[in-house]
């Protein structure tokens, strides 16, 4: 807004304009407000000063680069000179063929200005304002495995049972019970009749806390302080489903048999999913045995085709 006015008295006109964004769940308020003063100081002169500000209040204390607040200050100058000089016009018409009587003028016009970036409101850590690079919330993608109605009784792994093939009934010759359940919650908190906190203290029945795993996490005020767990029941001297072995071959070698899971995965791209490992954690539940036994089992993972 620019006010001339013809004296030699200044005029001072505010403007003060809020902006609020109203998207769903996203409001940001911003406010552009600025001063204009113009002041002529004779017919030929006149002279002004422009004084800007546009502050945004960010959505929390967290700014994220590329769309951090700002709380600029601009201040302006300007000048405007004309005056008409009739010496020019008449070294004009000096020149052959050129015959003028239209008055020769010369303006000037300058501007200048400054910013002065302040810092943004409600974006100080300790006295310091901050831009948050990356929050890395979506740096890791997780697939979680642990759910027991997802997993199906496994085919035979040649490549790691000696003796398997795979057709015919000797392909389960080897395979022993093995069971996969997750314990519900009702145990810890409304246990049936016939089960005591004993029962419920075991390695292989006990709950497992995220504390145990993870010590250094935060855990949220009112969120479950346990993790749930994938708990697997081997009994090797048992014959599992499809063994068609006789029981004298089957109870011949323990250590040779086997017993597995298998299912599939829904993520067909593991780049574009940052998935690169797998993360597990196992618990030893014959720490709890009088004589622990040294000739213990293995865990293997097969990742099928990638």
């Amino acid at each position: 807004v620019k006010i001339l006015d013809e004296g030699l008295k200044a005029s001072n006109i505010p403007i003060d304009i809020s902006v609020e964004n109203n998207s769903f769940f996203n409001q940001q308020n911003k406010r552009f407000s600025g001063v204009n003063i113009n002041h002529r100081i004779t017919d030929k002169i006149n002279v002004g000063v422009t004084l800007i500000n546009l502050s945004e209040n960010p959505l929390t204390q967290k700014a994220n680069y590329g769309t951090e607040p700002v709380n600029n200050t601009m201040m302006g100058f300007n000048t405007n000179f004309s005056t008409e000089i009739p010496l020019l016009t008449r070294l004009v018409n000096k020149l052959p063929t050129i015959k003028t009587n239209v008055p020769s003028q010369i303006s000037f016009r300058g501007e200048v200005a400054s910013l002065a970036a302040k810092d943004p409101r409600n974006t100080q850590l300790n006295g310091e304002t901050n831009v948050y690079i990356d929050d890395f919330e979506g740096a890791q993608t997780n697939i979680d495995i642990k759910g027991y109605t997802a997993w199906n009784l496994s085919s035979v792994p040649v490549n790691d049972v000696p003796g398997a093939t795979k057709e015919g009934l000797e392909s389960g010759y080897g395979r022993s019970k093995l069971a996969w359940y997750s314990i519900d919650q009702i145990f810890y908190f409304r246990p049936p009749n016939g089960i005591n906190n004993d029962d419920i203290s075991l390695n292989e029945t006990r709950r497992i806390f995220i504390n145990e795993l993870f010590p250094e996490q935060d855990i949220v005020q009112g969120t479950p302080s346990t993790l749930p767990t994938f708990d697997l029941a081997y009994y090797p001297n048992e014959k599992g489903p499809y063994n068609n072995a006789p029981i004298e071959q089957f109870d011949s070698d323990s250590k040779k048999n086997w017993g597995g899971v298998m299912r599939s995965l829904n993520a067909t791209n593991f780049e574009q999913s940052n998935v690169e490992f797998i993360e597990f954690w196992l618990l030893d539940t014959f720490t709890d045995n009088e004589a622990p036994s040294d000739d213990l089992g293995e865990l293997v993972f097969h990742l099928g085709n990638i």
